[in-house]
């Protein structure tokens, strides 16, 4: 009888601490996911945020905003490698490296347990690519298909609760909903579902309803 009120304890510890993420994160520096899960910011710190242009996405690739300073104590290995994610006034840039998403930050589109952001092509997808053009056409094709693959961007779902990193679908978002009736109804009645705003909205609602 213990161990199975100790096991129903320990449930409703882990369940509160899921259902608890908050939606507005803290101002500061993550390195790591279970800070910001948690949203406790390692340190402050006042980074330069730059959003690309698309030459340098097409020349250079990497993910649309880069953090950079004016510091030589921090070096930019520190910010490519080191960071998960920084959260600056209502702005939560998330790293795509530790994701498997190419370089630099995404902004983020959602926040609370589910955090929805646009970021380029998967390191894995653009090997898949890349490698064939490079293997049939040498240098030259490794360049194009890299130019091609530079321009592609996809919508992608982060959990805070797993760490897992999804394409942002409508099938996935259902199962998202699937214990939350009087969402997933609303959702199902609507004409675009597959819309990417309204998916995004559905996601928000979600975070809302599980940070309560």
């Amino acid at each position: 009888m213990k161990s199975f009120k100790l096991l129903t304890l320990l449930l409703l510890i882990n369940h509160l601490a899921i259902s608890q993420i908050k939606t507005t994160f803290k101002e500061g520096v993550y390195t790591k996911i279970e800070n910001l899960k948690s949203n406790s910011p390692d340190y402050q710190y006042n980074f330069i945020v730059t959003k690309k242009d698309s030459t340098k996405i097409k020349s250079n690739g990497g993910n649309l905003y880069e953090l950079t300073t004016d510091s030589d104590t921090i070096k930019k290995k520190f910010i490519r490698k080191e960071l998960f994610s920084y959260v600056k006034n209502d702005s939560v840039f998330i790293n795509g490296l530790p994701l498997g998403i190419s370089t630099d930050y995404c902004l983020a589109l959602t926040t609370g347990t589910f955090i929805v952001f646009e970021g380029s092509m998967t390191n894995e997808l653009q090997n898949q690519k890349v490698m064939p053009a490079a293997i049939m056409f040498g240098a030259i094709g490794a360049a194009v298909a890299t130019t091609k693959v530079n321009k592609e961007s996809y919508t992608y779902i982060l959990s805070l609760n797993t760490g897992n990193v999804r394409y942002l679908t409508s099938e996935y978002v259902e199962a998202r909903l699937a214990k939350h009736v009087f969402l997933l109804n609303d959702y199902l009645t609507e004409p675009h579902k597959d819309a990417t705003h309204i998916m995004i909205k559905y996601i928000q609602l979600l975070n809302e309803e599980l940070s309560n």
